[in-house]
């Protein structure tokens, strides 16, 4: 498999399963991401994310109420100083990020995020693209 039909199968695979379980099919934990929001969407309120009530209660005590603050803190690498926030959470709340901001990309977006996706991940491409030839 070469990257062109690792990125048709990553596309057609989003479509089906949905982003967060293609990213785990293909690419499993750890993987490295990069995703724009728009501009007009920091605004969004947490509250619109479902996170956790856990989640939720911390970002808002570290007073962190819209997307575009939750952005800053991943930014900035300062999640994992948020009080009561463990690793299931950050988790939680990076994945919601991606998800929400993946979901206002336009098709053509999305195959940029994947395009990005296999970039990010030299390693982890290789080894599927290494795994789907029979090498």
């Amino acid at each position: 498999m070469n990257s062109q039909e690792l990125l048709s199968a990553l596309v057609l695979s989003e479509q089906k399963i949905g982003l967060v379980r293609t990213l785990h099919c293909f690419y499993g934990s750890n993987v490295k991401v990069s995703i724009s929001c728009p501009p007009e969407e920091w605004g969004t309120g947490i509250d619109e994310l479902c996170f956790s009530v856990r989640s939720q209660n911390a970002l808002k005590r570290a007073s962190v109420f819209t997307v575009g603050e939750v952005i800053g803190v991943l930014n900035r690498n300062q999640i994992e100083k948020i009080r009561n926030l463990g690793r299931k959470s950050i988790s939680e709340i990076k994945t919601r990020i991606l998800q929400f901001g993946f979901d206002r990309l336009s098709d053509d977006g999305k195959i940029r995020f994947f395009q990005s996706l296999i970039k990010l991940n030299p390693e982890k491409t290789a080894h599927i693209c290494k795994n789907n030839t029979g090498q």
